[in-house]
């Protein structure tokens, strides 16, 4: 299992938004993708605020690319999502998790 943690830095008074925009639009698109699987989907109350934090599980690293393939050639994930979404968006980081011995997993 491959499992990929994904760190989204949001801008001032964005993550309302972001977040209706999130449910509203992209989950139906993932709803839609085979081996995408959302783990969790977090926001921050300390540190670093107006961020959203998501854990994301693919079988494979080779399913991860066939997800993301699928996620571009889906009709509405750019206009519907990524171009609405882009003004909120501060910055992204992506970093793949490697669980340990006696880690619960999903």
């Amino acid at each position: 299992m491959i499992y990929e943690l994904r760190t989204y830095t949001l801008c001032p008074g964005g993550l309302g938004p972001w977040l209706k925009l999130y449910e509203e639009k992209a989950l139906p698109i993932f709803a839609a993708i085979e081996d995408m699987r959302l783990v969790g989907y977090f926001r921050t109350e300390t540190g670093c605020l107006n961020r959203v934090v998501h854990l994301w599980c693919y079988p494979s690293l080779q399913a991860r690319e066939s997800v993301l393939r699928a996620l571009a050639a889906h009709p509405d994930w750019d206009a519907k999502f990524v171009q609405p979404a882009r003004p909120y968006l501060m910055s992204q980081e992506t970093t793949f998790l490697s669980p340990v011995a006696f880690s619960p997993l999903p």
